[in-house]
């Protein structure tokens, strides 16, 4: 179907509402045939899609165009520091650089809603996505609005799309900025990040607490923020226990509190037997030593 020519071409960004359209409209066959004939990239968002394609999305697909509007672009949506602004009340954040979204992408409320009447004023879409959630703006469609690109942000699972009101002097409407934040879960170190500079792709890069590197964001088999390295000398219990010396006796095990043992007195749950008992296969405990008579 070309509906689904096109999502392919798009990589996904076309919201459901927009794609419902496509599919439904017979006429924009036509249009889009050349745009279906030529060769695109499917793996970024914000690429020419060429005349034809243009002048699908001018066609009263909810974009609109009175000229010829350059292509899609990536915008920016930098994150907010979270940890570091939720405590803070909405006056003090407004004054804080580090609570005010890098973004190009704004709304009068953080709904989706389009805000006012007419095809004067911009909206915003949204598509979710099992990878994310992909943010459009979607630029006015009345005469003399000028000629913005349409601009989109994808927000890659696990960062947070999320609206931050921001100060709108000499006016009382709201205003509103979208931002892929940076994931940040108070009880759950492995995923305490703040923002970092924005990179390329419009986005934050996110840095772990603890260490201030970079966060596996991607497959991560030792967690997103594993912990600093020990010092030299050194080992970690487990993936994020303590650091402690190894055991002075390479003969002996150590176990899960660091303490070391002959392997034969160490429990399957990692647990050295105190003197007088000998682990239990079955349970997985100490018990007490048989009394051989």
């Amino acid at each position: 179907m070309i509906a689904d020519k096109l999502q392919a071409i798009f990589g996904s960004s076309i919201p459901a509402d927009i794609y419902k359209k496509l599919k439904e409209n017979s006429s924009a066959q036509k249009i889009a045939k050349c745009s279906c004939e030529t060769e695109q990239s499917t793996n970024s968002i914000g690429f020419d899609l060429g005349e034809c394609a243009q002048d699908l999305l001018c066609g009263g697909l909810g974009i609109g165009c009175n000229c010829t509007r350059p292509p899609p672009q990536k915008a920016y949506c930098g994150s907010v520091d979270v940890k570091h602004c939720q405590p803070m009340g909405h006056f003090d954040q407004m004054k804080d650089p580090a609570c005010i979204p890098y973004s190009s992408i704004s709304n009068c409320n953080p709904n989706w809603q389009k805000c006012g009447y007419g095809d004067n004023i911009p909206t915003v879409a949204k598509a979710d996505t099992p990878d994310g959630t992909l943010a459009i703006w979607l630029p006015p469609t009345q005469e003399n609005t000028g000629c913005d690109p349409v601009q989109s942000c994808f927000c890659p699972k696990p960062m947070v799309p999320a609206w931050h009101e921001v100060p709108n002097p000499g006016t009382d409407v709201h205003r509103w900025l979208f931002a892929c934040d940076c994931p940040y879960e108070a009880d759950n170190p492995d995923r305490q990040t703040h923002p970092g500079p924005i990179l390329p792709s419009g986005l934050s890069q996110c840095l772990c607490d603890n260490t201030n590197q970079p966060a596996n964001l991607g497959f991560a088999p030792f967690g997103m923020c594993p912990p600093p390295a020990c010092p030299a000398g050194q080992i970690r219990i487990g993936q994020s226990g303590e650091c402690v010396k190894p055991c002075a006796d390479p003969t002996q095990g150590m176990a899960f509190d660091g303490s070391c043992c002959n392997p034969a007195q160490m429990t399957t749950c990692g647990q050295c037997c105190p003197p007088g008992t000998i682990p239990d296969s079955n349970s997985g405990t100490c018990v007490p030593k048989p009394i051989v008579k």
